[in-house]
């Protein structure tokens, strides 16, 4: 694949951009100073082939300004999770586990704890068992033991401790008993049910400050997995937990193909979801949620969403851009409207997962094409 550059309009603040931030409250601020940014692209790895599409990929940006993915090689077939780093000395990469056939399936979170070592979620494709890997030295040893979930995400809090939500898998193939949390403290493992009566697919998690988490997620109409239920049974979700008790509220209503969450300075949610077929972000502003369509005729799976260091978002998407369905696009507010840039005009592959990392390092978008897995940088 050539290596694009092309002038992007964003909404930047002076002093730079970190990974979390959002909206004050429901007034409307004024517009920072817009900047432009050059977008280069860098091969991260040759052997992630993809031409129908990708499971998730996860990456962060730490605070000195090194970006940490994880990822399968190749995404589809007996693939293989790897980790990798982009340093000064370009991109450093390690293998997690073997081939996907009874191992891991797909990476599912990334996190570092206060040491500063990576710590990667994933499941066992064949039982349904999660996978809590910390990167020991030059080999990744599971922590968590036997746990059941299914597309399980997690986090870490202000005391070390992670935190896990997850689908619980029933009695039955493909049955799922409501959405879960799971963490440990001092006295070992506990669960709870978040809300325990309802089915779903997609899930993320965050965690604030304060130690309160939060999740947005995807029900579906039936209790049998994938079960096309009636309409109007489908809803996005979110959930936030403070002192103990969970609190949930609707969104939207519709069957969200993806759903991706940030937390800003005050620790509010904002969310990126795709639903029939278009981009949604939506943000909790005093206690209701604003709920905006991104300007894209087209997207289904693939996006993300970071916000700037004045808590301005920026969602990243798959859809329709210039001349194709499946060109990789950033949507930013500029003067007070969604403006869509394309970065690359055309991916090759469709139903591919996204990142979006956002710092004073800069900008810096993941996706996979025929070519290999891909980073775009923004500067």
């Amino acid at each position: 694949m050539k290596t694009h550059g092309t002038g992007l309009l964003v909404l930047l603040a002076a002093a730079g951009m970190v990974f979390a931030g959002g909206l004050a409250g429901c007034k409307k601020a004024a517009e920072p100073a817009a900047k432009t940014y050059e977008w280069q692209t860098e091969l991260v790895d040759a052997d992630a082939k993809a031409d129908t599409g990708s499971g998730p990929v996860q990456a962060l940006l730490d605070a000195a300004g090194v970006l940490h993915v994880v990822y399968r090689s190749p995404p589809t077939g007996g693939g293989k999770i790897k980790y990798s780093q982009r340093t000064g000395n370009g991109w450093q990469t390690e293998l997690v586990s073997g081939p996907l056939w009874g191992g891991w399936s797909w990476p599912e979170s990334l996190f570092l704890d206060a040491a500063g070592s990576p710590w990667l979620l994933s499941e066992n494709s064949d039982t349904c068992r999660m996978i809590l890997a910390c990167r020991q030295g030059d080999r990744w040893e599971d922590m968590i033991g036997t746990r059941g979930g299914m597309n399980p995400r997690a986090v870490v809090d202000s005391l070390g401790y992670p935190h896990l939500t997850y689908w619980k898998p029933g009695r039955e193939y493909l049955e799922i008993d409501g959405l879960w949390h799971c963490w440990k403290d001092e006295t070992g493992w506990r669960a709870e049910a978040v809300e325990d009566v309802v089915v779903g697919a997609e899930q993320c998690l965050a965690i604030a400050a304060d130690d309160s988490l939060h999740v947005v997620y995807s029900t579906i109409g039936s209790y049998v997995y994938r079960y096309d239920g009636p309409p109007g049974e489908d809803a996005v979700r979110y959930a936030v937990r403070r002192d103990g008790v969970w609190e949930l509220s609707p969104i939207a209503a519709g069957r969200a193909e993806e759903t991706e969450m940030v937390l800003d300075s005050l620790g509010r949610p904002h969310v990126a979801y795709t639903l029939d077929d278009k981009v949604y972000y939506a943000v909790l502003s005093e206690g209701a949620w604003v709920v905006e369509e991104l300007p894209c005729p087209f997207a289904r799976v693939g996006v993300a969403i970071a916000l700037t260091a004045d808590d301005q978002p920026l969602v990243a998407f798959v859809g329709f851009g210039g001349s194709s369905s499946d060109s990789l696009c950033l949507a930013a507010r500029v003067d007070g409207q969604w403006e869509v840039q394309v970065i690359v005009e055309r991916l090759y592959t469709f139903l591919t997962r996204i990142t979006l990392s956002v710092g004073p390092s800069g900008a810096f978008i993941t996706y996979y094409t025929p070519d290999g897995f891909y980073c775009a940088v923004g500067k």
